[in-house]
């Protein structure tokens, strides 16, 4: 069964090294995301081109990084526990863009170690297209 999906709902996304800590520990970082609308899907996908086309080559190249640049900045709506080298919390840095959508700022993008980024991103983009199966995982 297939599951609907609230277009203003958030989900909360802990990474690889936090899943470790005790779901209270006041050091977890937890990141806030939605889920694309098909119009941002749409516009971030449009990013895949194709090359190679000969008589039997089709390659398909897609710039992934940009991808993810754009999923995030769309995706991303908050952070808890994300701290500087010091201890002091960040807070998300967002900015309201020329069509009305709110998108995450480079400087604070920046911030975020690579691999959360990717993984991240990947949160975003597969959370859209969960079936029952998937609701069920832990």
């Amino acid at each position: 069964m297939t599951i609907a999906i609230d277009p203003k709902g958030t989900f909360e996304f802990i990474d690889e090294p936090d899943l470790k800590l005790e779901a209270d520990d006041p050091t977890r970082t937890v990141w806030e995301y939605r889920v694309l609308t098909p119009t941002e899907e749409a516009t971030i996908q449009d990013a895949v081109s194709m090359s190679g086309m000969g008589d039997d080559e089709r390659t398909s190249t897609s710039g992934y990084g940009t991808i993810a640049h754009k999923t995030i900045r769309l995706g991303l709506v908050g952070v808890r526990n994300f701290r500087d080298p010091e201890g002091g919390e960040i807070g998300i840095d967002r900015q309201k863009g020329s069509n009305g959508v709110y998108f995450v700022k480079d400087v604070f993008l920046a911030r975020i170690p690579s691999g959360t980024r990717s993984r991240l991103c990947n949160a975003i983009t597969s959370h859209g297209s969960m079936d029952e199966d998937d609701e069920k995982k832990p």
